[in-house]
């Protein structure tokens, strides 16, 4: 529903139109002065970039980045045009800065009075009581689709109040050359031609149903207009274009279900293939159900009793090695120090020489993550954590591309399936008080990482387990509802 200031606008300017027709103030259809048709009415200064974000997104689904392109390398292969002053560089280190923050964005675009924290636009930047105005109602516009699948009737209704909104920003900002403005401006223009693109595909009769745990599907749009306002404040056409699209290309894969639990793509340039958490959980499974897979060794039932494909042997010695000397647990009788040393100082295993900064900056991100859940929120609370780990994981695959990002990668596939089998077990914390269901997920993604560098597909997904299945039990051993 539109909210009631954007009601009574509407209905003043259809009462304005009305009255003036009635007394004579605008000529009949029969008669009078035809409209002068030379006369144009103002475009969008700025509505090249939302052609352009339409024009990169569709190149980009339809070709797969090649194995040594990161997100930006393919969107210039598919007609990015960075500016002078905004640069492929200045693209890529904006999207990671914005990135991390994408849902909140979502939610404060939404959000009445609008109002986005200063700290996500670079400390100092702000809109003024106009600029704030038209973004205001066009989060008003975006919410229109707050529903699990679109509708036609939505659709149109969005497109003839951004063609509206669009009118009166143009009448306003479109000579000012402020950045500011031309975000506003390039906000809407991203919006209509977002929403184009993707209602045509989820409106076709012979689409599949959009998703199911990712975003829904005006969130997809909402996070295309975020991209392009924030780009369009630091880089002008050339930022709106190149962040908004970015935003599309991560929040829209999760959409269509690239990184779902039946999806099978690979991360171009390293080829992680994505069922790794996957086969993390029903291995999980396997060894929470199966009485004789509890030992002080849980590395030993991967071998026979819940086996993991390519996991031998000599893997296990080295898995054990690894859970020993990278992870600092020994054996099942430390997990209750090797829990609270994740909760408490999540960085220490991966504060090393061995990880990337990018590698750190997202492994750090899955920890943050964690922290910021809090129980009181329910499951909505809940559902936002899923939400953002799945986020960071699209992120992380269109930045990191180099053969030694993979065990990264997987340890981050991990998480998102980690959390959702956690999500859906019935643990209960153990006396204590942690770890809590999804903290237990820190388990798996250290144990996932650490072991797809040992041991790659397997060693992620036999070491992730065994670390997850050993912090699991603290709960179960203490009045946990779940195995004993």
């Amino acid at each position: 529903m539109l909210k009631r200031r954007f009601v009574l606008r509407t209905l003043l300017m259809m009462i304005s139109v009305a009255a003036l027709t009635a007394c004579g103030g605008a000529p009949s259809a029969d008669e009078g002065t035809p409209p002068d048709e030379s006369i144009t009415q103002p475009q969008n200064p700025m509505a090249v970039s939302g052609q352009q974000h339409n024009e990169v997104l569709a190149c980009l689904s339809s070709n797969s980045p090649q194995a040594t392109e990161d997100r930006f390398a393919a969107m210039q292969r598919c007609g990015f045009e960075p500016a002078a002053d905004f640069s492929i560089d200045d693209a890529r280190s904006r999207f990671q800065a914005f990135g991390p923050d994408l849902p909140d964005w979502i939610d404060w675009l939404i959000a009445s009075p609008f109002n986005p924290n200063p700290s996500m636009m670079g400390g100092g930047v702000t809109f003024d009581e106009a600029q704030a105005g038209f973004l205001e109602e066009l989060g008003e516009i975006v919410a229109l689709g707050q529903e699990d699948t679109p509708s036609s009737e939505r659709v149109d209704e969005a497109v003839l109040a951004l063609d509206a909104l669009e009118g009166r920003a143009v009448d306003a900002l479109g000579d000012a050359e402020d950045n500011q403005s031309k975000a506003v401006l390039a906000g809407i223009a991203i919006a209509k031609a977002s929403l184009g693109y993707w209602s045509d595909i989820w409106l076709d009769e012979d689409a599949a149903e959009p998703f199911a745990s990712g975003p829904k599907w005006w969130q997809v749009v909402a996070a295309d207009v975020a991209g392009g306002i924030v780009g369009g404040i630091f880089g002008g056409g050339a930022g709106a274009v190149g962040l908004g699209t970015a935003a599309s290309k991560v929040v829209g894969d999760l959409a269509e279900g690239a990184n779902g639990d039946d999806a099978g793509g690979v991360n171009p340039g390293v080829g992680v293939d994505v069922v790794v958490g996957q086969d993390h959980n029903e291995t999980l499974a396997c060894l929470e159900s199966n009485a004789d897979a509890r030992t002080m060794d849980p590395i030993a039932p991967l071998i026979d009793i819940c086996p993991v494909d390519g996991l031998d042997a000599d893997m296990a010695d080295q898995l054990r090695e690894a859970m020993r000397t990278e992870l600092g647990l020994p054996d099942a009788t430390h997990a209750g120090e090797f829990a609270a040393g994740l909760i408490d100082d999540w960085s220490s295993w991966f504060d090393t020489d061995r990880y990337s900064d990018a590698q750190k900056r997202y492994l750090e991100e899955v920890g943050t993550i964690i922290e910021s859940i809090d129980e009181r929120g329910g499951q909505e609370a809940f559902d936002r954590g899923l939400l953002r780990l799945r986020l960071l994981e699209g992120r992380a695959r269109g930045e990191l591309i180099a053969g030694d990002d993979a065990s990264v990668l997987m340890g981050l596939n991990v998480a998102v399936h980690s959390y959702q089998y956690w999500a859906d077990s019935d643990f209960v914390a153990p006396a204590a008080g942690r770890p809590k269901w999804w903290q237990v997920t820190l388990a798996d993604v250290a144990g996932g990482v650490v072991g797809g560098i040992f041991g790659g597909g397997a060693g992620a997904v036999g070491l992730g387990a065994a670390a997850s299945k050993v912090v699991g039990d603290l709960g179960n051993n203490e009045g946990g509802d779940g195995d004993p």
